[in-house]
């Protein structure tokens, strides 16, 4: 079977190993420094962008992998394109991060395009951010991942 001192450093040899898959929770705050952080599949690093809040909200998703919007009042509608044309690379990863204000309570209506469960809504906590891991999967956006929500302060 093996001794404890064994089995402790088999797991944390295996833990180093998937280190560098991980993606720390840190990634979507703003004061973060993007240059230590890559984007596992390619290598590359990870961008990040601001899109101003619109009520009938247009996301370009190619300019950055990691898009964040402060939420200032409700979202009516949410389009997502890339560079103004509607042909998306399939395969397209995008973070969106939609972060409440102060106030709070702001509702969005998600891309008609995007498969979720019924039921989910994006969290409506003042000072909190929901962060929306998609893909692109030529007809759809599709979570490739879980969706979790975090305090911004």
């Amino acid at each position: 079977m093996g001794s404890p001192a064994f089995f402790g450093k088999l797991v944390n040899f295996q833990a180093a190993e998937r280190k560098p898959m991980l993606i720390p929770f840190g990634l979507f705050n703003p004061q973060d420094n993007l240059g230590f952080i890559a984007s596992v599949s390619s290598g590359s690093q990870l961008t990040q962008a601001t899109v101003s809040y619109a009520s009938a909200l247009v996301i370009d998703v190619s300019v950055a992998d990691v898009i964040s919007v402060t939420l200032t009042g409700n979202v009516a509608s949410m389009t997502l394109d890339y560079t103004g044309v509607s042909t998306i690379p399939t395969g397209q990863r995008l973070w969106i991060r939609l972060v409440q204000d102060a106030t709070g309570g702001r509702t969005v209506a998600l891309p008609s395009n995007l498969i979720c469960d019924s039921g989910f809504a994006v969290d409506h906590g003042a000072s909190r951010a929901t962060v929306l891991p998609i893909q692109w999967n030529g007809t759809h956006w599709i979570f490739f991942d879980t969706s979790f929500s975090v305090p911004t302060a």
